[in-house]
């Protein structure tokens, strides 16, 4: 009814790469899974403090609208 919701995501070493996409008239809650160190969204720092901890890595929740992100972040 909403449209399609999409993600891909790769890793690069200790990169972590997500792409998002979120249909119009949509939230969406996405984990983004870290090493504790910066979470950048398209390109800028993410600011918040909603972490979860993980059996291998800890995660990041951020909350958005419709539209399409890239998020990236360091795993070790």
């Amino acid at each position: 009814p909403y449209g399609p919701v999409g993600s891909q995501w790769n890793r690069t070493g200790e990169t972590f790469r997500m792409k998002v996409s979120i249909p119009v008239n949509t939230r969406a809650k996405i984990y983004v899974p870290t090493s504790g160190g910066k979470v950048l969204l398209d390109g800028d720092a993410v600011d918040s403090d909603k972490k979860e901890a993980g059996p291998s890595y800890d995660f990041l929740l951020i909350e958005k609208g419709s539209g399409s992100y890239t998020f990236e972040s360091e795993i070790r």
